[in-house]
């Protein structure tokens, strides 16, 4: 009787349902929120390390998406995606793939 009483009451509610506009979590009363990875990506001159940016992504694949974007707007011809000390990937693009893009050189 118990155990008929305990899954009436769970089928009524659905305890862990998402929320797709705002990608939400929410299970009872509190809401999370899905978290991004943090991910940094160094513009490459040669063998040295010109400049830095922060960006945040869902995985690895998005955040070389993101750095392949990145790029294209920069001076830069190569660009190095690190989580932490874990390296994740090196995009390197050529001088005349980049003036046609509109990139800057």
């Amino acid at each position: 009787m118990a155990s008929e009483w305990w899954r009436a009451s769970r089928a009524t509610r659905n305890l862990a349902q998402t929320n797709n506009r705002n990608s939400k979590w929410t299970i009872g009363a509190r809401c999370w929120r899905r978290r991004l990875a943090h991910y940094r990506c160094y513009f490459i001159v040669g063998e040295c390390i010109r400049a830095a940016q922060d960006i945040e992504a869902a995985d690895d694949a998005d955040a070389l998406a993101k750095a392949n974007e990145l790029i294209l707007k920069s001076e830069f011809l190569a660009i190095e995606v690190w989580q932490r000390p874990r390296f994740v990937g090196r995009h390197t693009i050529a001088a005349d793939i980049k003036i046609i893009s509109g990139g800057a050189l």
